[in-house]
C-alpha cells in the first residue's frame, strides 16, 4: 500500500505535466500574421460590368516584417478538469494491475480507481488555464520563417501567371509607385494605361497563419487575400472581394490544407509551414481568377488566327 500512496502523490505531476500538452480547437486561431492595417474590408463585393481582356497586375513593392501574433486563450483548451480525471482514471486502473489478487476487491478497486479520477481533477483544476503551450523553439522557428517569406509577391505573380492563361495573354506586370507622402491616393487609371491594359490589380494579404487542424493536437495554415481592381478609363473600383482559404471553408477547386504538429510545422525554419501558406495563396489565386464577377474574357482571336 504505501507504492499505491507514493503513486498517487506522482498523480498531481503527472497531471500537471499531460494538460499542458497543446490542444487546438479546429478552426481557431493559434497564430496570425499580417500587415500592421489591412484597412476596412469591403462592405460588399463589387463585380465588374465588362469584360476585361487585358488585366496588368501589381507585382512589386516592398513587402511588409510579418510579425507573429499568438493567442493561447484559443491554442490552450481550458477542459484540464476533464483530462486531469482521465489521467487519474488511467493512473488508478494501472495502480491496480499491480494489487495482490487477494486484495483487488470490488471495494478496494472502486475506491482507488475514484480516488485517482478525483485527485487528477482536483490536479487539473489547479492548473487550468495555466499551460505554457507555446515553446521558445517553436516560437522562434516560426518567427525565422516568417522573416523568410514574400507573401504578397508570392500570389500576386501567382495571379498574373492564372489571368495569362484565362484570357491567352499577357497580363502586364507593373511595379506598386511609392506612398505619397501628401496621402494622396495610387493613380491606378495611370498604372493601367501605362501598362496598355483595361484594368489593374492590385492583391493585399490580409492575414496568415496557423489555426486548429482536424485533431486536437494539430495545426492547419489559413490566409486571406484582398484582390482590387481599377477601371482604365477613370480609376474607379470595379472589383472588391476577401478570397480565403482554410479547413473550415475550403475552395471548391483546391483540398482543404493538411494538419501538421507544431513541430513539423516550424521544423527546419518552417519549412513545412511556408509550403503550406505558399500552397494556400496558389489556391486563392486561381479562385480570383477563375472567379465569374471579375470577367476575365479571353482577347478575341485575330483574323489570321481564325483562316
Amino acid at each position: 500500500m504505501p507504492a499505491v500512496v507514493a503513486a498517487l502523490a506522482l498523480l498531481n505531476q503527472s497531471c500537471v505535466g499531460s494538460i499542458t500538452t497543446p490542444i487546438f480547437n479546429e478552426g481557431e486561431q493559434v497564430m496570425r500574421a499580417g500587415p500592421p492595417d489591412a484597412g476596412p474590408p469591403p462592405t460588399e463585393p463589387l463585380k465588374t460590368a465588362e469584360p476585361i481582356r487585358t488585366l496588368a497586375v501589381i507585382t512589386t513593392g516592398d513587402e511588409v516584417a510579418y510579425l507573429p501574433h499568438w493567442d493561447p486563450r484559443t491554442a490552450f483548451s481550458d477542459s484540464t478538469v476533464r483530462e486531469g480525471m482521465g489521467v487519474g482514471f488511467l493512473t488508478g486502473m494501472n495502480l491496480v494491475s499491480l494489487l495482490p489478487l487477494f486484495v483487488a476487491t470490488p471495494v478496494v478497486v472502486g475506491g482507488l480507481i475514484g480516488l485517482a479520477t478525483a485527485a487528477g481533477g482536483i490536479a487539473g483544476a489547479t492548473e487550468a488555464g495555466q499551460g505554457h503551450w507555446k515553446p521558445t523553439a517553436d516560437q522562434k522557428a516560426m518567427e525565422n520563417a516568417l522573416g523568410r517569406m514574400r507573401p504578397q509577391a508570392d500570389v500576386r505573380e501567382r495571379f498574373r501567371e492564372e489571368v495569362q492563361g484565362i484570357v491567352r495573354g499577357p497580363a502586364p506586370a507593373v511595379a506598386q509607385p511609392p506612398a505619397s507622402p501628401d496621402g494622396q491616393p495610387v493613380d491606378y487609371a495611370a498604372l493601367a494605361k501605362g501598362a496598355g491594359a483595361d484594368a489593374v490589380a492590385d492583391l493585399r494579404i490580409v492575414a496568415f497563419g496557423v489555426a486548429g487542424g482536424e485533431m486536437i493536437f494539430s495545426l492547419a495554415v489559413f490566409a486571406g487575400v484582398r484582390a482590387r481592381v481599377f477601371r482604365a478609363s477613370d480609376g474607379a473600383l470595379i472589383y472588391d472581394k476577401v478570397i480565403a482559404q482554410s479547413t473550415e471553408a475550403p475552395l471548391p477547386d483546391a483540398p482543404p490544407p493538411a494538419s501538421y504538429t507544431m513541430e513539423l510545422l516550424t521544423m527546419d525554419d518552417g519549412r513545412v509551414f511556408r509550403h503550406e501558406v505558399s500552397q494556400a495563396l496558389k489556391a486563392i489565386a486561381h479562385a480570383i481568377a477563375m472567379d465569374p464577377d471579375l470577367r476575365l474574357a479571353p482577347a478575341p482571336a485575330a483574323a489570321s488566327d481564325r483562316r
